[in-house]
């Protein structure tokens, strides 16, 4: 019952995500990388911060005395930056839909980082998904 749940989910975020090369590109024209970053930031920790205060009661101050989840999150968030601002970059150069292809190579390695990292068994259906997948992304890119 929580994958027909987390499945419409899961496309909505897709769709809203496919957004965002385009609207970075099209930004990108005008806005350095790092300006565009930190606007962009601003806006995402600005309705963050309100939505954890109005919605996650006592979770933002206790989560900053939880050495371990709070390291992971800053990670998480320089890992983030880094990402981004290569996003952008490489935005300027190559088309939407090859900029946007590269991110079939986040379930590639997302699998298999969370099988180094949290332990989870990579199936042979998910092994074969992501041999397919890689396909694809050469066939696009060549």
């Amino acid at each position: 019952m929580k994958n027909l749940t987390a499945i419409p989910l899961m496309l909505i975020s897709t769709v809203l995500y496919s957004f965002l090369v385009p609207l970075i590109k099209k930004a990108g024209r005008e806005v350095p990388p790092f300006t565009s970053m930190a606007i962009a930031m601003f806006v995402l920790f600005f309705i963050s911060l309100i939505a954890s205060l109005l919605f996650e009661k006592g979770a933002l101050p206790k989560l900053l005395t939880q050495k371990t989840p709070l390291t992971v999150l800053i990670l998480f968030g320089a890992i983030n930056a880094v990402g981004f601002w290569l996003l952008i970059v490489a935005s300027k150069t190559l088309p939407a839909g090859q900029v946007s292809m590269f991110g079939v190579l986040t379930p590639i390695l997302s699998g298999i980082l969370a099988f180094f990292i949290l332990g989870e068994v990579l199936s042979l259906n998910l092994i074969m998904g992501l041999i397919i997948a890689g396909i694809g992304l050469y066939i696009a890119i060549r």
